[in-house]
């Protein structure tokens, strides 16, 4: 695995989605339902914040968050001693 290929792939998904010009909040017609929040922070400091409520935001933040969950899976996260 290599992270900081995953890093520059999710970067690069970010750019070409046009993340940063999307809509913060996207609402699903129904209750009871997972919110998925999804945050960049750019080298800058700009931070863009996406909440999607019911998996209703367009394909684009839908293949960001499955991207960012494939690389989260992939980490081997350790303790810190």
């Amino acid at each position: 695995m290599d992270n900081l290929g995953d890093f520059g792939q999710l970067s690069l998904l970010v750019e070409r989605s046009g993340f940063m010009s999307l809509a913060d909040r996207y609402t699903a017609p129904w209750t009871d339902d997972e919110t998925i929040t999804v945050t960049v922070v750019r080298r800058g400091g700009d931070a863009k914040v996406i909440a999607d409520y019911g998996r209703f935001a367009p394909p684009e933040v839908w293949a960001l968050e499955r991207a960012i969950d494939g690389v989260i899976s992939q980490i081997k996260w350790a303790a810190v001693q």
